[in-house]
């Protein structure tokens, strides 16, 4: 017979926690790719950066690379170049909302509490243009209707 404390008990339980999850989160899945396909990629992109990611992808099987990567995993080692936008293109939030005021409506779903612990349903739907409450609804159980 051992005799042991609470706390010792609680310990071991806690490391085997522990033991048991470190298994059970082992990192699975398709094996990183090697670096030789990386450069290989990057190489293609380089000779002709129009070229999608599904035609690298077509361009690697036709080199017999095994273990093709598809073609999301490609578009991640190519780098992402974006053309900064023209003046005409350029508009403030400030300028837009100003501009599309007359259409657009906002909506919020939300939860209030009452003093006994109940719970109210709220939906509301906004007009910008005149910031006008279109539709207001409060319900103890909401429904599709």
């Amino acid at each position: 017979m051992v005799i042991v404390k609470p706390e010792t008990v609680i310990g071991w339980h806690k490391t085997a926690f522990k033991f048991h999850w470190m298994r059970k989160s082992k990192k699975r899945g398709r094996p990183k790719i090697s670096r030789k396909t990386i450069e290989i990629i990057k190489r293609i992109h380089k000779e002709n950066p129009l070229l999608s990611p599904e035609k690298i992808h077509e361009r690697l099987v036709d080199l017999n690379i095994t273990d093709t990567p598809s073609p999301n995993t490609i578009a991640k080692y190519i780098p992402k170049v974006r053309k900064p936008p023209s003046e005409k293109q350029k508009q403030s939030w400030k300028t837009f909302l100003k501009n599309h005021r007359k259409e657009i409506w906002a909506m919020d779903f939300f939860t209030v509490p009452t003093l006994y612990f109940k719970v109210l349903y709220v939906f509301i739907i906004i007009s910008h243009d005149r910031r006008k409450i279109e539709h207001f609804a409060v319900t103890t159980n909401p429904s599709s209707a």
